[in-house]
């Protein structure tokens, strides 16, 4: 402790600096959530992609129209 602080200053600036590192330590849960968060819905978004990919069909859905066969003289 500073000889030179005064209890109550020494007291006042802990108690400041006790509501500071709180509100770091709640900043940094929120921002970690948040990328938690972002996290989950991009890997969601992959695997809903991918697995409609999958299940695209392989055929054209309009094929092409056959072409008439050419009689034979």
């Amino acid at each position: 402790m500073d000889p030179h602080l005064h209890p109550d200053d020494y007291q006042r600036l802990r108690d400041a600096a006790k509501r500071h590192a709180l509100q770091l330590r709640q900043e940094a849960i929120r921002e970690a959530h948040a990328w938690v968060a972002r996290w989950l819905l991009q890997m969601t978004r992959r695997i809903f992609l991918s697995l409609r990919a999958r299940s695209a069909p392989t055929t054209p859905l309009t094929p092409k129209a056959p072409t008439p066969c050419q009689p034979s003289f």
